[in-house]
Protein backbone atom coordinates (compact mmCIF):
# COMPACT_ATOMS: atom_id res chain seq x y z
CA UNK A 1 0.00 0.00 0.00
CA UNK A 2 1.28 3.35 -0.49
CA UNK A 3 0.49 6.27 0.95
CA UNK A 4 1.66 9.90 1.45
CA UNK A 5 0.57 13.21 3.74
CA UNK A 6 -2.14 14.93 1.78
CA UNK A 7 -2.59 17.67 4.25
CA UNK A 8 -1.63 19.33 8.16
CA UNK A 9 -3.90 21.07 10.07
CA UNK A 10 -3.24 23.47 12.73
CA UNK A 11 -5.07 26.17 15.05
CA UNK A 12 -3.95 29.65 14.83
CA UNK A 13 -5.32 33.38 16.17
CA UNK A 14 -5.62 35.26 13.06
CA UNK A 15 -6.83 33.48 9.83
CA UNK A 16 -5.90 36.21 7.87
CA UNK A 17 -1.92 36.96 9.63
CA UNK A 18 -2.10 33.48 9.47
CA UNK A 19 -2.75 33.40 5.47
CA UNK A 20 -0.50 36.21 5.48
CA UNK A 21 2.60 34.34 6.95
CA UNK A 22 2.57 31.64 4.87
CA UNK A 23 1.71 32.80 1.50
CA UNK A 24 4.70 35.38 2.31
CA UNK A 25 7.04 32.80 3.33
CA UNK A 26 5.94 29.55 2.23
CA UNK A 27 4.25 29.96 -1.20
CA UNK A 28 1.12 28.99 0.16
CA UNK A 29 -2.83 30.09 -1.09
CA UNK A 30 -6.23 29.80 -0.02
CA UNK A 31 -7.99 27.58 -1.94
CA UNK A 32 -11.24 27.28 0.30
CA UNK A 33 -12.83 28.64 3.18
CA UNK A 34 -15.88 27.77 5.74
CA UNK A 35 -17.23 28.22 8.90
CA UNK A 36 -18.18 24.07 10.71
CA UNK A 37 -20.81 24.81 12.97
CA UNK A 38 -19.52 21.55 14.80
CA UNK A 39 -16.18 22.55 15.90
CA UNK A 40 -17.11 26.44 15.72
CA UNK A 41 -14.41 27.15 13.46
CA UNK A 42 -13.63 29.02 10.69
CA UNK A 43 -11.53 26.55 8.26
CA UNK A 44 -8.86 27.90 5.35
CA UNK A 45 -7.21 25.11 3.22
CA UNK A 46 -3.55 26.70 1.71
CA UNK A 47 -2.11 24.95 -0.73
CA UNK A 48 1.32 25.16 -2.63
CA UNK A 49 0.04 22.74 -5.05
CA UNK A 50 1.19 19.57 -3.41
CA UNK A 51 0.58 19.97 0.22
CA UNK A 52 -2.12 21.52 2.00
CA UNK A 53 -2.74 23.01 5.39
CA UNK A 54 -5.67 23.53 7.04
CA UNK A 55 -6.01 26.00 9.42
CA UNK A 56 -8.42 27.03 12.03
CA UNK A 57 -9.37 29.65 14.11
CA UNK A 58 -12.05 28.46 16.75
CA UNK A 59 -14.77 31.24 18.17
CA UNK A 60 -12.78 30.83 21.45
CA UNK A 61 -9.26 30.55 20.68
CA UNK A 62 -6.82 29.51 23.58
CA UNK A 63 -3.02 30.20 22.97
CA UNK A 64 -0.72 27.71 22.46
CA UNK A 65 0.90 26.36 25.46
CA UNK A 66 4.87 27.98 25.89
CA UNK A 67 6.08 24.62 26.36
CA UNK A 68 5.09 23.46 22.74
CA UNK A 69 7.06 26.30 20.99
CA UNK A 70 10.26 25.29 21.94
CA UNK A 71 11.84 22.74 20.64
CA UNK A 72 13.26 21.44 23.79
CA UNK A 73 10.17 21.05 25.71
CA UNK A 74 7.33 20.03 23.11
CA UNK A 75 8.65 16.44 23.58
CA UNK A 76 7.24 16.62 27.01
CA UNK A 77 3.36 17.58 25.59
CA UNK A 78 1.95 14.61 24.51
CA UNK A 79 0.80 14.44 20.89
CA UNK A 80 1.28 15.94 18.06
CA UNK A 81 4.51 17.41 17.52
CA UNK A 82 5.51 19.27 14.55
CA UNK A 83 5.75 19.26 10.11
CA UNK A 84 9.53 18.97 8.76
CA UNK A 85 9.80 19.96 5.09
CA UNK A 86 12.57 18.28 3.29
CA UNK A 87 14.88 20.89 1.56
CA UNK A 88 17.91 20.67 -1.05
CA UNK A 89 19.49 24.00 0.39
CA UNK A 90 19.13 24.45 4.00
CA UNK A 91 21.19 27.79 3.74
CA UNK A 92 19.02 29.11 0.95
CA UNK A 93 15.81 28.48 3.19
CA UNK A 94 17.04 30.25 6.07
CA UNK A 95 18.55 33.18 4.18
CA UNK A 96 14.98 33.77 2.87
CA UNK A 97 13.42 33.55 6.69
CA UNK A 98 15.98 35.79 7.80
CA UNK A 99 14.67 38.13 5.04
CA UNK A 100 10.76 37.39 5.87
CA UNK A 101 11.72 38.51 9.99
CA UNK A 102 11.00 34.22 10.50
CA UNK A 103 11.11 33.71 14.26
CA UNK A 104 14.07 30.67 14.83
CA UNK A 105 13.57 28.28 17.41
CA UNK A 106 16.41 26.37 16.94
CA UNK A 107 19.31 25.95 14.78
CA UNK A 108 21.04 25.31 12.19
CA UNK A 109 22.37 22.33 13.80
CA UNK A 110 23.46 18.90 12.53
CA UNK A 111 22.17 15.28 12.84
CA UNK A 112 24.19 13.20 11.33
CA UNK A 113 24.72 13.78 7.89
CA UNK A 114 21.57 16.31 7.83
CA UNK A 115 21.49 19.48 9.48
CA UNK A 116 18.03 21.46 9.95
CA UNK A 117 16.67 24.00 11.64
CA UNK A 118 13.13 24.90 12.83
CA UNK A 119 11.20 28.17 13.00
CA UNK A 120 7.93 29.24 14.60
CA UNK A 121 5.23 30.20 12.30
CA UNK A 122 3.40 33.44 13.34
CA UNK A 123 1.35 31.47 15.60
CA UNK A 124 4.15 29.98 17.76
CA UNK A 125 3.68 26.05 16.02
CA UNK A 126 6.91 24.57 15.03
CA UNK A 127 7.96 23.81 11.68
CA UNK A 128 11.53 22.05 10.77
CA UNK A 129 13.33 22.32 7.95
CA UNK A 130 15.94 19.78 7.17
CA UNK A 131 18.57 18.77 4.65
Amino acid sequence: MTYHIKHFAISVADLEETISWYGRVLGFEPVSRAYLDGPRSEMVTLSNGELEIEVFRHDETIAIPPERTDPDTDPQVQGMKHICFACDNLEKMIAHFKECGVDFAMGPISLGESRLCYIRDNTGNLLEFMQ
